[in-house]
């Protein structure tokens, strides 16, 4: 919300020629966001109880599914960019953060292993997207990362 806000200037969707905002709705027995609709309006305040805010938003509901009063998962979509997807299990953590290992080459042409800090985002369908850190010519290591050591020569394969 408050990403929203301060990328609209305070002023709702709609308003001044601003796009119509997209909002996705998830139900509590569904995965992901398959509900699609716009924005209407939201509450001027967090309700301090629940950690939520009321939003009002329109759906095409024809087969009946969503119900007054219904809690539900509601995600805005501010935009769209390109971003790169990892296997989520290839994303390595430490006490600094998270990291990927990479197989980069080297002059003569064999491949050391190199540990490169990144920026994650959210998750779909088993793979993390990464918003910062990597770059798309960037070989990731997915497989076998638990002996991999910064430095050491490695023999990559691609992935199947």
């Amino acid at each position: 919300m408050l990403k929203l806000r301060r990328a609209n200037e305070n002023r709702r969707p709609n308003e001044d020629g601003r796009a119509e905002l997209v909002v996705r709705l998830g139900l509590a027995n569904e995965q992901g966001y398959p509900h699609k609709g716009r924005f209407v309006r939201g509450d001027n305040a967090v309700d301090p109880a629940t950690g939520t805010i009321t939003v009002d938003s329109v759906f095409n509901n024809a087969e009946a599914v969503l119900l007054p009063g219904l809690y539900v998962r509601v995600q805005a979509v501010l935009g769209q960019r390109s971003l790169l997807m990892v296997p989520e299990g290839a994303v390595q953590r430490d006490q600094h953060g998270r990291f990927l290992w990479l197989a980069v080459p080297d002059a003569a042409g064999a491949f050391t292993a190199h540990m490169r800090r990144i920026e994650v985002g959210f998750v779909i369908g088993g793979e993390r997207a990464i918003i910062d850190g990597l770059e798309l010519a960037d070989r990731v290591i997915t497989n076998g990362f638990m002996r991999v050591r910064p430095g050491m020569t490695i023999k990559p394969a691609s992935a199947k």
